[in-house]
C-alpha cells in the first residue's frame, strides 16, 4: 500500500474540529451582526428623536418670535393711540372761523390717513356704545341711571378701545347704564 492509499486516522477529527470552529465563528458572527443591528436601530431611534426635538425647537422659536413681534407691534400702537385720541377730540370741536376751513380739512385728512395706517396694521376699534358691557373689552369708568336701557348696557364711550387681532390692547372706557329705580 502506498501512502495515498492508506486511510488517514485524524482526517475525521480535523473535519469535526473545523466544522465546530466554523459553527462557533458563524454564531459569533451572528451575535456580532445582531449587536450591530441593535446599535444601528438605537442610533436610528436617537436620530429620529433628535430630528423631532429640533423640529419642536424650531416651531417653538418661530412661535416665540411671532409673539415678540406681535408684542412690539401692540406696544408701538399703544404709543400712537393717544395721538389718535387727540385728533378725535380736535375733530369733535372744530373752529367755526371760515378762514381756517382749509386747515380743518387738512386735519381731517391727517386723521383719516392715520386711522387707515393703524387699520392696515391690524388695529380694530372695539364696538361699545349700546352694546352689552364686557369686562374683557370694556372698562367701566362710571354708571348712570337710564330708563331706556337695561342694566349692563353701555350708555356712552369715554375713550375708544382697540384690539390687535384677538388681543385687546386697550379696553374701551365706558359709562354703563343702570335701571332708574
Amino acid at each position: 500500500m502506498t501512502d495515498t492509499d492508506r486511510p488517514v486516522d485524524n482526517a475525521p477529527a480535523t473535519d469535526e474540529r473545523s466544522v465546530d470552529d466554523l459553527q462557533r465563528a458563524l454564531e459569533e458572527s451572528n451575535r456580532a451582526l445582531e449587536e450591530a443591528i441593535r446599535k444601528s436601530e438605537e442610533y436610528l431611534d436617537l436620530l429620529r428623536r433628535a430630528r423631532a426635538d429640533f423640529a419642536n425647537y424650531k416651531r417653538r422659536t418661530d412661535e416665540e418670535r411671532q409673539e415678540q413681534a406681535q408684542n412690539v407691534r401692540a406696544e408701538t400702537l399703544l404709543k400712537i393711540l393717544p395721538i389718535l385720541d387727540d385728533f378725535q377730540r380736535a375733530i369733535q370741536s372744530p373752529p367755526t372761523d371760515p378762514s381756517v376751513r382749509d386747515w380743518v380739512q387738512g386735519v381731517l385728512l391727517i386723521e383719516r390717513k392715520l386711522r387707515a395706517v393703524l387699520e392696515a396694521e391690524g388695529l380694530q376699534k372695539i364696538a361699545a356704545e349700546g352694546g352689552q358691557f364686557n369686562p374683557w373689552e370694556h372698562e367701566a369708568v362710571g354708571y348712570q341711571a337710564s330708563p331706556e336701557l337695561e342694566d349692563g348696557r353701555i350708555l356712552a364711550v369715554v375713550r375708544d378701545g382697540y384690539r390687535l387681532g384677538d388681543r385687546v390692547i386697550r379696553p374701551a372706557q365706558v359709562i354703563v347704564a343702570r335701571r332708574a329705580g
